[in-house]
C-alpha cells in the first residue's frame, strides 16, 4: 500500500486515499481514513541552491494543499511518508517525503513565533523568519526541507542503507536535529541564502513549537526540541531569566558545532545496529528523564516544563484551517 503513491514532476498533482497517520494533526491524531489533492510546487530558490548542492537520493516534492480530509487540512500535519501509512509490511526505503509547506507560514507565525515572543526576554534576533511573506516562507521552508533531507544521506549511517533503523525512536531524535544543524552550519559556511531566517525558523520550530504538542511524552518532534533546548542549556547558550528565556547567539552556533561534532562520533563509534540504538539511547537519556507511565518516551523535568507555560492556551485555540473540505 505504501508503495502505491508516485512522486510527480513540479506542476504535477497527486492524490492519496488511505489509511494514514497525519503527525502533529488534531487530536486524537490516530490512524484514520484520510486523503489529501496536492500540486507539486517547486521554489525556483531549491532549484537553485539544489544547483550547488546536489541531491541524488532526493525524493521529496514541496506541495500546496488544494483539499484534504481532516487530518491534513486541519492542524499542524506538515507531513506524508511511507512509514505514515498503515500497511502489512514495513517500509525498504522511503520511496517518497511529502511536505505540505504551503501550511508553514500560518502555523510558523501563529504558533512557533508567537510562543517565542511570549518566552524570550528579547525575540528580537528571531523575529526574521516569521516576518516572512507567506511565498518566500514557502521558499525557505522548502528549503529548509531539501537541505535537511540532503544531510540524512551523509556519514556512517546513511538514510540510503538504514532507513528503518533510522525509526528508532532515539536514533530518530539525534538524527533529526542533527541533519537541521548540520544544514545550519553548512549555510553559514556556503553559499546558502537567508542563513538569519533558517537559523531563527530551525530554533523557533523546534523549540518553541514542536513542545507545545499536546502530551509531548509521547510525540517524536517535541523530544526533539526538548532534548535540543536541554543542549543549549547545558552549553549554557540559552539562559533562564525569571521564567523567560535568553539566547546568546554566538554561543548557540559554537554548541551546534559540538553537537553535531558529539552526534557524528557517537555514530562512528557503533560498529553494530544494536550498538547504535544503545548509544543513541544513553545520549538522549542525558538531556531526557525515564518515565514512570511507560507509554511515555521520557518524562519532563522542571526546566523543559518552562517551553510549555503557554501550552494550555495554544490548546483552547481552534486549528487553523487549511482547506474548504475540511469540516469547520
Amino acid at each position: 500500500m505504501y508503495k502505491q503513491f508516485r512522486h510527480v514532476e513540479d506542476g504535477g498533482s497527486a492524490l492519496f486515499v488511505g489509511v494514514t497517520r497525519t503527525t502533529n494533526s488534531t487530536t486524537p491524531s490516530g490512524v484514520r481514513l484520510e486523503l489529501f489533492f496536492v500540486q507539486h510546487h517547486q521554489s525556483q530558490l531549491v532549484a537553485s541552491v539544489g544547483e550547488r548542492y546536489p541531491h541524488e537520493h532526493d525524493v521529496h516534492m514541496d506541495v500546496i494543499l488544494l483539499a484534504g480530509s481532516e487530518g491534513f487540512a486541519l492542524g499542524n500535519c506538515l507531513v506524508f511518508f511511507p512509514e505514515s501509512v498503515a500497511a502489512r509490511t514495513k517500509i525498504e526505503r522511503q520511496f517518497y517525503a511529502v511536505f505540505f509547506f504551503s501550511k508553514f507560514s500560518d502555523i510558523h507565525r501563529t504558533i512557533a513565533a508567537e510562543n517565542a515572543r511570549r518566552l524570550l526576554v528579547s525575540d528580537h534576533e528571531l523575529k526574521s523568519s516569521a516576518e516572512l511573506d507567506p511565498y518566500l516562507s514557502y521558499e525557505v521552508r522548502s528549503l529548509w526541507g531539501y537541505l535537511h533531507d540532503r544531510a540524512h544521506f551523509t556519514g556512517p549511517w546513511s538514510m540510503a542503507d538504514n532507513a528503518v533503523l533510522k525509526m528508532h525512536w532515539y536514533i530518530g531524535v539525534l538524527e533529526e536535529i542533527k541533519v537541521d544543524v548540520k544544514l545550519i552550519l553548512m549555510a553559514r559556511d556556503g553559499e546558502v541564502p537567508y542563513v538569519d531566517e533558517l537559523f531563527a525558523m530551525i530554533i523557533l520550530e523546534r523549540v518553541f513549537r514542536y513542545p507545545l504538542e499536546p502530551r509531548p511524552e509521547r510525540n517524536f518532534d517535541a523530544g526533539t526540541g526538548f532534548v535540543l533546548f536541554s543542549y543549549l542549556r547545558e552549553a549554557d547558550a540559552l539562559q533562564l531569566e525569571g521564567g523567560r528565556i535568553r539566547i546568546d547567539q554566538h554561543r548557540a552556533i559554537d554548541a551546534l558545532e559540538s553537537l553535531v561534532a558529539e552526534i557524528e562520533a557517537l555514530e562512528r563509534r557503533s560498529a553494530t545496529p544494536d550498538e547504535y540504538r544503545e548509544n543513541a539511547t544513553q545520549m538522549v537519556r542525558r538531556f531526557m528523564a525515564e518515565s514512570i507511565d511507560p507509554k511515555d518516551k521520557f518524562a519532563l523535568n522542571p526546566e523543559q516544563r518552562i517551553l510549555r507555560t503557554h501550552a494550555a492556551e495554544f490548546e483552547g485555540r481552534p486549528p487553523l484551517l487549511f482547506t474548504e473540505m475540511a469540516p469547520a
